[in-house]
């Protein structure tokens, strides 16, 4: 990052908290994050830094020297920091995926009961490889299978036209793409789904293990610090997920996967039990307590 930048950005940040003087700072990370936490820090304001991934960011990296507490969502990243002021909280996810209805979204998307459900959740980052590798399985997923599909906001008309050049109407067919879910949505298709291929960004893994699903998880080849593919696998390495390349993401693969977990009860049971360790009920209280014990200290 730009040197200047940061120094403005670190005068900038000295008259904020000046104006404000907080008890304490929440920072997540991101190079936005350092020139707040430098000025904090140079006011004697205590700090409580989250890392998401497995993988610590350059940013927190850094941070974590002069934090007070670093919360972490993966054992695997403390090896960056100093054990004696961080801990493994996990990570908050919204209080709507926890009230998941898989009734509702049943009505919502007229899906039968008989058959199992493939939630798509390819509307984040690096949607594109997912999302065609989704409408090119289509053919032979929903010979056995119904799949709710995010696409993202921009991927949403080409991927509908993707489906129709395999004659496969959306909302019709059993497949039903949509460019967003809300947090509603997603909690009541989470409810809903058997099994659920996404990108293995932090959030995502911590709300599909709330929901205990069996999960493929594909990491972005770009992610930074190849966060994605860390996060991935330290979840496959209990047997919480299966993690599937971008490189092998061809549409035989993807269908070969989806059905191999399918047709495996115990495999799907065991995965679903496993993904679970990577969620924690109490994360937003626990980082809420350790702030507050901050401002008491």
């Amino acid at each position: 990052t730009d040197p200047f930048l940061t120094f403005w950005g670190i005068c900038q940040s000295l008259v904020l908290l000046l104006r404000q003087m907080p008890d304490v700072v929440f920072a997540k990370g991101g190079y936005g994050a350092v020139p707040v936490v430098i000025a904090a820090r140079l006011y004697g304001i205590p700090v409580l830094i989250h890392e998401s991934d497995a993988v610590a960011g350059m940013a927190n990296r850094l941070l974590g020297k002069i934090s007070s507490r670093i919360a972490l969502a993966y054992p695997h990243a403390e090896r960056y920091f100093s054990s004696r002021k961080t801990a493994v909280v996990g990570i908050p996810i919204r209080e709507e995926i926890l009230r998941g209805d898989k009734e509702r979204a049943r009505k919502r998307y007229r899906l039968r009961d008989d058959l199992p459900t493939v939630l798509v959740l390819g509307g984040s980052q690096g949607a594109r490889a997912l999302n065609e590798a989704t409408v090119s399985a289509l053919p032979k997923l929903l010979a056995r299978t119904q799949v709710i599909h995010q696409t993202g906001t921009e991927n949403y008309r080409a991927v509908v036209a993707a489906a129709a050049k395999e004659g496969i109407k959306a909302g019709r067919d059993r497949y039903f793409p949509t460019s967003f879910l809300s947090a509603e949505e997603m909690g009541d298709a989470l409810a809903l789904a058997d099994i659920v291929i996404s990108r293995a960004g932090a959030g995502a893994i911590a709300e599909i293990a709330a929901c205990q699903k069996a999960a493929i998880l594909v990491p972005l080849d770009i992610s930074a610090n190849d966060h994605q593919r860390m996060n991935a696998y330290e979840v496959a390495k209990i047997g919480g997920a299966l993690v599937l390349e971008e490189a092998n993401l061809g549409a035989p693969m993807l269908a070969g996967k989806i059905f191999e977990i399918l047709d495996d009860v115990r495999l799907k049971t065991s995965m679903e039990k496993n993904i679970s360790v990577f969620f924690n009920p109490r994360a937003a209280e626990v980082i809420a307590d350790g702030l507050s014990e901050l401002v008491s200290d």
